[in-house]
Order: C-alpha cells, then sequence, then structure tokens
C-alpha cells in the first residue's frame, strides 16, 4: 500500500496562538533563526537579525532563550515523525518501503532544518554532528529492526544502504533545490522513483510495481 505525500505542515492557528501568546513567540522566534541559520550560518546570525524582522527586541528573544546557543539548541529536537506506516500495517515489503519514504519526506517538508545542519555539520559545530549522531537510534527502531524482521540475514547491511540512499537523496536535493526541496519532492515522478530506489536496495524480490 502507498502513502499520500502532501507537501503542507502544520501551524499553530490563530486561536492557539491567542490563549498561549508567550508559546506562539517562542514558535515565531524559533521559525525566524531556523530560517536565518540556514541561510548565514550560527556565526554570522545575531539575535538581533533574529528579533528586528519579528518586531522584538534582543531582550525579548532572550526572555525566551538566555543565548542564542540555548536558541540554536532548542532547534535541535527529535523529529516527530507522527504514525509510522508499520505502526498500524503489516510488514510487508511494500509497506516497509513506506516506512522509508516517510522519513525522508518528513525531511523534504523542512529544507531549512536540512540546510542549517548541514552548514554547520561541514563546520564541525558539535551540537549539529552529535544531532545527526543520534539519528542512528531512531533509524534502527524504524528501519533496521523491521528489517530483520522481513529479510533476516544482510538486514543490516541493507539498512545501511538504505540509510546512504535517504541521506544522499536529501543532501542532493537541498544543495540542488535549497527552499524548494518541498515542492520538488512532492511531485509523483520524485516519489515513484524514491521507492523504486528504496526498493533496489531491499534483499528479495522486488515489489509489484503498477
Amino acid at each position: 500500500m502507498s502513502h499520500s505525500y502532501t507537501p503542507a505542515m502544520r501551524r499553530t492557528t490563530p486561536q492557539a496562538a491567542a490563549a498561549n501568546p508567550n508559546g506562539d513567540t517562542r514558535r515565531r522566534i524559533l521559525d525566524a533563526a531556523r530560517a536565518l541559520f540556514a541561510e548565514h550560518g550560527y556565526s554570522a546570525t545575531s539575535v538581533r537579525l533574529i528579533a528586528r524582522p519579528l518586531g522584538l527586541s534582543d531582550p525579548a528573544v532572550y526572555y525566551h532563550f538566555p543565548t542564542k546557543r540555548d536558541l540554536y539548541k532548542a532547534l535541535l529536537v527529535n523529529p516527530e515523525y507522527g504514525a509510522m506506516p508499520l505502526d498500524s500495517l503489516p510488514l510487508t515489503r511494500e509497506n516497509l518501503i513506506s516506512q522509508v519514504s516517510h522519513l525522508l519526506n518528513w525531511w523534504s517538508l523542512r529544507p531549512e532544518y536540512g540546510q542549517m545542519l548541514l552548514r554547520e555539520q561541514l563546520t564541525g559545530q558539535e551540537a549539529s554532528v552529535a544531532f545527526l549522531r543520534g539519528g542512528d537510534a531512531r533509524w534502527h527502531d524504524h528501519v533496521t529492526v523491521p528489517l530483520r524482521q522481513l529479510v533476516g540475514e544482510g538486514a543490516d547491511e541493507a539498512s545501511e544502504m538504505l540509510l546512504d540512499i535517504v541521506c544522499g537523496v536529501f543532501w542532493d536535493g537541498i544543495l540542488s533545490f535549497g527552499s524548494q526541496f518541498t515542492e520538488t519532492a512532492g511531485q509523483p515522478f520524485f516519489q515513484r522513483r524514491l521507492r523504486a530506489m528504496i526498493d533496489l536496495a531491499i534483499p528479495g524480490p522486488r515489489a509489484d510495481r503498477p
């Protein structure tokens, strides 16, 4: 079974923002900081540069985040992947392909997040490097474990290959399309090619294609 992919992100409603103005301000600061860190990098992004477009003072930003480092680290939260395909579907080759696709699609909806991480990882920014390494445990739970159950021998090597494919597609998309990667990744041709690449990396007969 194939899962649909819609390039839209959940946003805070005006009613929720009115009920929690401090939470809305914090979210606005995080959204602005993510975009600026992605565009300029950590060192070249000042608190003032983040605050001014939001109509905030520097102390207003420091009220939520005592230092710029605290603000950056607040962006490095574990991805909320939501309901995974294999949470409700039987473990089959096709549904495992959907599981891996789901992970990449989550990231493709957040190209600025990827740009920020890539920029700082390349400069050896410790928090970014540690965050990306922490993703190995999540990949193990979501992909390696079900892959072992599905194919048995060779699962770990296949899982590593799948991770290389997903990371390669994502970083290439970020470098090639930047913030437009969301639109590109949402196209049917992209999703078909992605699923075909994932299928090739899984041992055993390929999944049936329409």
